[in-house]
């Protein structure tokens, strides 16, 4: 199997001219927000014909992207078919993936597969610009930090060394905890259904952003180090981070004025989201397949600069994401105010083993791995 990483013109250029078709694996949100981004960008929806996805309960299910409706199927779908295959791995996650790819090459001949979350951080390592200014003049939002505890059990030494860090380098702000006894996760439907499920690492999906649009400050979860102090972040109406593959990411460190427009936006529509689904499933949608889906319908784009939407300013992933639990790299530049170190409450012990089997995996993958040019492709 050919693992490729190169710039997204490139690739795009190379599916054209072998006129290869295009499997997505992976329905989560990078396959469904990010990637379809990309693809659209670069002219390659119609190259696509299957989502490929190993949880069996979104087989046969329909997908929207742009004006193009796309099937998911199981894995062993590839056995179809025997023309050229692009193989668009969208998992972050990606190494057991890759060992099923393989057995499954013997049934379909030889495969491309470009690892998309891989693709993103190279594509996407910039420090441009596009909007996200700060207005030094006065300070907008006021000095609390706001972090979520929910369940009554004590705060791992991990996790309060981390809000430790919190009262060393802002000593001057009132740090506010938010749990069961003055937070009324009842609400909002989504967060009353995990909180009965003892899902609390979900909880603050809906509640980081319901907080800050009622009192303003800064948000935190409880896995973020700081490294620098926040007072920079003050003078301007809204800010929050990406992740590497450009999903929007409110827990890594975010703020906002109380009232902000942004903020209105994504409660509102997360008040049709549930927890629960009409059959009885808990919904495993993360919180940045829906936030980024609603500001890139509000002007947001999939390019790696800095931007500014509904007067929130978003930031790439070195300002609160350096950290890849992809590859276990930190990626820390003159930019970066904290680490978000992804112990996420929302975690089981299956994910955090396909963490740490990826990270381990990393080194020998990437000797595999073709690079191509990696020239930015968004460079005007």
């Amino acid at each position: 199997m050919n693992i490729k990483c190169c710039a997204f013109s490139s690739m795009a250029a190379e599916i054209k001219k072998s006129d290869q078709k295009i499997m997505l694996f992976g329905a989560g949100a990078i396959g469904t927000v990010t990637v379809p981004e990309i693809l659209k960008d670069n002219g390659l929806l119609q190259y696509v014909i299957c989502y490929l996805d190993n949880d069996c309960e979104k087989w046969g299910k329909e997908i929207n992207i742009s004006d193009k409706t796309v099937k998911v199927s199981s894995p062993q779908y590839i056995r179809k078919y025997t023309t050229q295959i692009a193989v668009l791995l969208n998992i972050s996650r990606y190494a057991e993936a890759l060992e099923q790819l393989e057995a499954l090459e013997k049934w379909q001949g030889m495969l491309t597969c470009y690892i998309m979350p891989l693709m993103c951080i190279y594509n996407f390592n910039n420090d441009k610009w596009s909007g996200a200014v700060k207005d030094f003049s006065r300070k907008l939002i006021p000095k609390q930090i706001h972090y979520m505890w929910f369940g009554g059990k004590r705060l791992p030494q991990n996790l309060q060394k981390c809000v430790n860090s919190w009262k060393e380098f802002c000593p001057d702000y009132e740090i506010i905890r938010w749990d069961e006894t003055n937070y009324d996760v009842s609400k909002n439907l989504y967060m009353k259904q995990a909180y009965q499920n003892g899902a609390y690492g979900f909880i603050p999906d809906y509640a980081r952003l319901d907080i800050l649009y009622n009192y303003g400050g800064i948000y935190l979860d409880t896995d973020v180090e700081l490294i620098r102090p926040l007072d920079e972040l003050l003078y301007q109406e809204a800010f929050c981070g990406v992740e590497k593959w450009q999903i929007l990411n409110f827990g890594g460190c975010s703020g906002a004025v109380k009232g902000q427009q942004a903020l209105k936006k994504l409660l509102d529509y997360r008040e049709k989201i549930s927890f629960i689904d009409e059959n009885g499933m808990i919904n495993k949608n993360t919180c940045g397949f829906y936030d980024t889906r609603v500001i890139l319908d509000n002007g947001y784009k999939i390019n790696g600069y800095n931007q500014k939407i509904l007067g929130m300013n978003i930031y790439s992933y070195d300002y609160f994401h350096p950290y890849d639990y992809m590859t276990g790299q930190m990626f820390i530049t003159e930019n970066t105010f904290s680490i978000h170190h992804f112990n996420g409450g929302w975690l089981d012990e299956k994910l955090r083993q396909m963490n740490q089997k990826t990270a381990e995996s990393f080194k020998e993958i990437c000797k595999r791995i073709v690079f191509g040019d990696m020239e930015s492709d968004n460079e005007n």
